[in-house]
């Protein structure tokens, strides 16, 4: 998987080898590995400004890298496969979906580690 910054001529790239990578493609060069999924990487999500980075793995975890420092600053697990990540554009929420139709929206100014489970149903549009 990967995901391009708009701005900041950055890309994240995350797969097989369990790792999420920090490009600069102006100078083609990796800045930065991040290591701690036990299983694939299958999403990636940026935040505006472009110094978080989110991904979501096969082993069930979503991750918080901070990508200036090059730390992990959190995460979150027992999730199941993670789909999909994405960061709101006001930076507040994170929403990620899992196998098995598990979403959850995550208040990022709260302790990410209590998501809040969203369910499809509770929301019928007009």
């Amino acid at each position: 998987t990967v995901r391009f910054h708009k701005e900041r001529g950055k890309a994240a790239s995350g797969g097989y080898d369990r790792t999420v990578r920090l490009w600069d493609l102006e100078k083609a060069t990796q800045l930065t590995r991040f290591q701690g999924h036990e299983a694939s990487v299958t999403c990636l999500a940026y935040n505006a400004p472009g110094n978080l980075i989110v991904s979501g793995g096969k082993d069930g975890t979503v991750r918080f890298w901070d990508a200036v420092s090059g730390l992990a600053v959190h995460s979150a697990g027992g999730l199941g496969d993670v789909t999909s990540v994405d960061v709101a554009t006001s930076g507040v929420h994170l929403l990620t979906a899992s196998k098995g139709n598990a979403t959850r929206l995550w208040d990022l100014r709260k302790s990410p580690s209590c998501p809040r489970s969203v369910s499809a149903a509770s929301h019928v549009p007009p």
